[in-house]
């Protein structure tokens, strides 16, 4: 996963070599412990100083990466954390033919946090297969302190998935960006220096 043109991996690879090992970590051994998950602190952000990549790994393990920590995260997902969305139509999409899960996501999500729309910033999607459910990794402002946060649909309603209290642990990530680092996207595909999804069709 290297950048194609310049020789380097971007910082999306970065995240995501360490979710890979994050994962490896969590299938040999006990990664979840007690004292991993008396880490997690009171209230929605949890551990979280920032909210970027995401990915699903095996038993509903939630990784999200964290450029301003250094690290990335790995929550263990409960059956309460969980809300089955097969009920919802998605359409046809041989043809393209589909419908909004969520309308007006930029609003809803400035509502849900108490802002303005333009002080939302949403970093990535990711969905869990097992029950069709969305999550989006959300940031509230635009500076170094802005406040994380993982959103999930419900049936066209957003929720904020409370990290408190669910099981975690971490991976650092050596060499940790400076604070002006941001998430990389391809939004256009002009760059090969990419992964090829985006934050509006990819799922895990």
């Amino acid at each position: 996963m290297k950048n194609m043109l310049f020789g380097r991996p971007s910082r999306r690879d970065v995240l995501r070599i360490a979710a890979v090992s994050a994962v490896g970590a969590a299938v040999s051994g006990p990664v979840l412990s007690e004292t991993a998950s008396a880490y997690a602190v009171e209230g929605g952000s949890g551990p979280l100083r920032s909210a970027g990549v995401l990915a699903f790994g095996p038993d509903s393990v939630l990784f999200v990466g964290d450029i301003t920590g250094a690290a990335v995260h790995a929550f263990a997902l409960r059956d309460k954390d969980l809300i089955p969305q097969k009920g919802v139509k998605l359409g046809n999409f041989h043809n393209f033919e589909g419908r909004d899960l969520v309308t007006g996501v930029d609003q809803k999500l400035a509502a849900l946090f108490g802002t303005t729309y333009d002080k939302i910033v949403v970093n990535d999607m990711v969905v869990h297969q097992p029950s069709e459910q969305i999550f989006l990794s959300v940031e509230r402002g635009r500076s170094t302190d802005a406040a994380p946060a993982i959103v999930k649909v419900n049936h066209g309603q957003l929720e904020v998935l409370e990290l408190g209290g669910i099981p975690h642990s971490q991976v650092h990530i050596p060499d940790e960006p400076n604070e002006k680092a941001m998430l990389e996207f391809d939004t256009q595909g002009h760059s090969r220096s990419q992964t090829s999804s985006t934050t509006t069709g990819r799922s895990s």
